[in-house]
């Protein structure tokens, strides 16, 4: 066996911030931010799922703990942003409805986000959901300007 071989350097998580764009609405840059996090999570947990079905289908008991690390990570800082997201929007005096769309997108991204995991894949009505209130948040910011 070949020891000399330097230890793999673990996998973490690493944050991108999400600029807000002045020339869109706050609406937009509001599910801009949730979008941006919700990809980057769901890298992270389709990549420790890949990683971690390999593992199995060598027949190991290990589980890629740096990948977990790495999600639970990104979710975390995912709903930091989300929080901040949320802040922005409410000092944007958006309408009333345009605020209750944002709830509903906010409460079925966060159950999305949170459904993200290494050992299984995504949840595909959370998912949906989370997409179509997106896309009524976006169409009722179209059709109120």
């Amino acid at each position: 066996m070949y020891t000399d071989a330097a230890p793999a350097e673990r996998w973490t998580f690493t944050p991108i911030e999400v600029k807000y764009k002045d020339t869109f609405s706050p609406a937009w840059n509001f599910q801009n931010v949730l979008e941006h996090n919700a990809g980057r999570c769901g890298q992270e947990a389709a990549m420790g799922y890949i990683l971690y079905s390999q593992l199995r289908g060598y027949g190991s008991s290990k589980r890629p703990d740096d990948r977990a690390q790495a999600l639970a990570d990104c979710q975390q800082y995912a709903y930091q942003l989300g929080n901040e997201a949320i802040a922005r929007l409410k000092q944007a005096k958006v309408s009333t409805k345009t605020l209750e769309l944002s709830k509903d997108l906010y409460s079925k991204w966060s159950v999305y986000v949170a459904g993200m995991t290494i050992s299984a894949p995504k949840d595909a009505m959370a998912a949906t959901q989370y997409e179509t209130s997106r896309r009524a948040l976006l169409t009722e910011d179209k059709f109120s300007q």
